[in-house]
């Protein structure tokens, strides 16, 4: 949703089967034969949407097609197709007249019982899962399968500052809220201004995870942009969609998790993707 922003510079992947256009780079004795293979992404682009559009067309093509996915590593597949797609996508964004826009990007594979998550920025993916309590009450756990890259997290910032840039106002450069994200050509690009050179300042690398899916126990995964927890926390979030998914379904529940986002005070373009675990 656009939301309260005046234009909208989102986009999402959603794949539920990976097999009916991309069968030909599955293998049963490599990758198994049982569960889906599906493949959901959310894109949250920031200074245009030209880097969202592009990474929601092509990221999950460059990772399926990676060698490392082929033998089955798919963490690794996941860390280097967000490498490659963001080369891809800066030499379209250089023989454009070299445009700006860059989006943060969190993406979630499901092959059988484990979900594989990739993120850079603050886009994130989150998991409800069931627990007992002492007691015998059931409890819903929000466990984060992502990572926020913030220019202030200590990490980030002496990365930024290691490569001649600045943290000001808690942005790179007084410019982005993001220490990681696709895109962002003038960010990527060395720059030599007298004796100061400047290197690469917002890094395209993202954080990767693997977990393995608990029958009867997860009951769902949302993936989401930061315009959700803007004006909602984790708990929120998975409160909500837990009191709605199973009246409303995942299609309805999603958009009245952005509608619910925006009237509680969200900004920002509102985009999510509900992922209901359905145990046979």
């Amino acid at each position: 949703m656009q939301g309260k922003r005046p234009s909208m510079e989102d986009a999402h992947a959603t794949i539920d089967d990976l097999t009916v256009h991309f069968g030909d780079l599955f293998s049963a004795d490599v990758h198994g034969a049982d569960g889906p293979r599906s493949f959901y992404g959310i894109y949250d682009g920031h200074r245009g949407q030209r880097a969202a559009l592009h990474a929601a067309e092509h990221l999950h093509r460059v990772i399926l097609r990676r060698p490392e996915f082929a033998s089955n590593n798919i963490t690794d597949a996941l860390f280097q197709g967000f490498v490659q797609a963001d080369q891809e996508l800066l030499a379209q964004a250089r023989a454009e007249g070299g445009w700006n826009d860059g989006c943060t990007v969190a993406v979630a594979v499901v092959l059988g019982r484990r979900v594989y998550v990739a993120n850079v920025g603050d886009a994130e993916v989150l998991l409800a899962r069931q627990m007992i309590k002492d007691d015998g009450q059931r409890t819903t756990d929000v466990v984060v399968l992502s990572k926020v890259h913030k220019p202030t997290d200590p990490e980030e910032r002496a990365r930024v500052m290691a490569n001649g840039g600045m943290v000001l106002g808690g942005r790179v450069g007084g410019a982005l809220a993001v220490a990681r994200a696709l895109g962002d050509l003038q960010f990527k690009e060395p720059a030599t201004d007298g004796e100061v050179t400047v290197g690469k300042l917002i890094s395209e690398e993202p954080y990767v995870s693997a977990t393995d899916l608990l029958p009867g126990r997860d009951s769902f995964i949302l993936i989401g942009c930061d315009g959700i927890w803007e004006s909602m926390s984790h708990r929120d979030s998975i409160d909500f969609v837990e009191t709605h998914l199973r009246q409303e379904g995942p299609q309805r529940t999603s958009e009245m998790l952005c509608e619910h986002a925006i009237a509680r005070g969200s900004a920002d373009n509102v985009s999510a993707t509900i992922l209901a675990l359905n145990w046979s």
